[in-house]
């Protein structure tokens, strides 16, 4: 098992030294380009996340202000999708784990980050100084599925355990067990 940047994830595919990755990643047009994925083992939904004292509770009040995300991630091309999209004009920052995008709000340099839910929640559970808000939007969320190497005889044998996990419970004990239910909510 490798613990890798985010960013450097599918390279890692590409160039053969990892076998396949989880890792929430979401499948792309552009990731599929490089990588083949499983089929979709869990949906999750993006928030705002900020400090209690902040004003900020909708992509709206985004308008103007810095915002962390974790690089080459979903969150990233939501926030420049959400920059162009709707003329918001917020800075976007980037950092390649999500502990150093959280340290960068609580320290006063981003105003909000924007991350997966599921993540979020842990943070907020820890924190009590920062609160988060749900981005409602009207495209579908984003769903985690494994990544293999192009072309992967792994990719049809993981799809059949994910069915029968999904099938028989067992993903939703882990899902509940990882992240908390964050579905139901």
């Amino acid at each position: 098992m490798k613990d890798i940047d985010f960013n450097s994830l599918v390279p890692a595919l590409e160039n053969k030294s990892v076998d396949f990755v989880i890792s929430g990643m979401t499948p792309t047009e552009k990731r599929e380009q490089s990588v083949d994925f499983s089929d979709i083992y869990y949906t999750a939904k993006n928030m705002i996340i900020t400090t209690k004292d902040s004003k900020i509770k909708t992509v709206e009040d985004l308008k103007g202000k810095t915002v962390g995300v974790q690089l080459a991630s979903i969150q990233e091309t939501l926030a420049n999708d959400l920059n162009k999209s709707q003329d918001i004009g917020m800075k976007v920052e980037k950092r390649n784990r999500i502990p150093e995008v959280v340290q960068e709000m609580s320290t006063g340099r981003f105003d909000a980050v924007i991350m997966e839910d599921t993540v979020a929640k842990g943070y907020l559970k820890d924190n009590k100084e920062l609160v988060g808000h749900l981005i409602e939007s009207g495209e579908q969320d984003a769903g985690s599925a494994i990544a293999f190497q192009k072309g992967s005889k792994l990719t049809e044998e993981f799809n059949a355990e994910l069915k029968k996990m999904l099938e028989n419970g067992e993903m939703e004990k882990l899902i509940l067990k990882w992240f908390g239910g964050s579905e139901t909510e």
